[in-house]
């Protein structure tokens, strides 16, 4: 149904090319492998609660395979344990099918730029519902004030010396504890209680592809798997 949903969208839209579809974890790396995945390209994997197993093995295949490739999974859940589950196997971006289809494009266009896109399903919208007192680590306030400058997952992993999985476990963690869903809500929450000094809206490159260009294109091609 997802891969129907979208190969009829994607038609339409002019910025993001379609270039793939796949129905197994083994026709999923054939068509990543035939991409050759570019800077601006996005794996899109389905994660259905049947075959969850499967989706996973294919994030991580992915991954190990094309450590610098771009993954944004959607699912029929949004609660934390999958989420967790689909980054730590590797996925950069997150977005529950229950958002429609309008955000899982703009997931895409944002991935596609190098922003890590994580919405959960299990609660509500809130992002202006900062936690009070967060108690971020040490080094989850160093990642969260690299990413207030405009740093990509993948930067930061460079910056501070630590694979890109493991960023993003921490900007993942960082956004579970504000419980929000974007890179600018957690500065604006952590702004607003004094653990990032000085940052305001509009300063510096925050928050994205339109203000600090840094993976080439601000346009995504998708493949899609599942």
């Amino acid at each position: 149904m997802l891969r129907a949903a979208l190969r009829h969208v994607l038609h339409s839209i002019a910025d993001i090319e379609l270039v793939g579809e796949a129905g197994s974890v083994a026709e999923g790396l054939e068509l990543v492998r035939s991409v050759e995945p570019a800077d601006d390209t996005v794996v899109v994997v389905g994660m259905e609660s049947a075959a969850r197993a499967e989706s996973l093995q294919m994030i991580g295949a992915v991954r190990r395979e094309f450590p610098d490739a771009s993954i944004l999974v959607t699912a029929n859940r949004g609660d934390s344990d999958t989420i967790s589950r689909a980054l730590f196997f590797g996925a950069d971006s997150f977005v529950p099918q229950v958002f429609g289809v309008g955000a899982l494009l703009d997931a895409i266009r944002r991935t596609a730029a190098g922003e890590m896109v994580v919405n959960r399903s299990d609660r509500g919208s809130g992002d202006s519902q900062a936690v009070p007192d967060p108690k971020l680590t040490s080094r989850e306030t160093e990642i969260l004030r690299a990413a207030s400058e405009g740093l990509t997952a993948r930067q930061i992993a460079r910056e501070f010396g630590i694979s890109e999985r493991t960023a993003t476990t921490h900007l993942s963690n960082i956004y579970r504890k504000f419980g929000v869903s974007s890179r600018m809500a957690a500065v604006a929450a952590a702004t607003r209680i004094g653990i990032l000094d000085g940052w305001s809206p509009g300063r510096g490159a925050l928050p994205g592809a339109e203000l600090r260009p840094v993976r080439g294109a601000a346009t995504g091609r998708s493949s899609v798997q599942r």
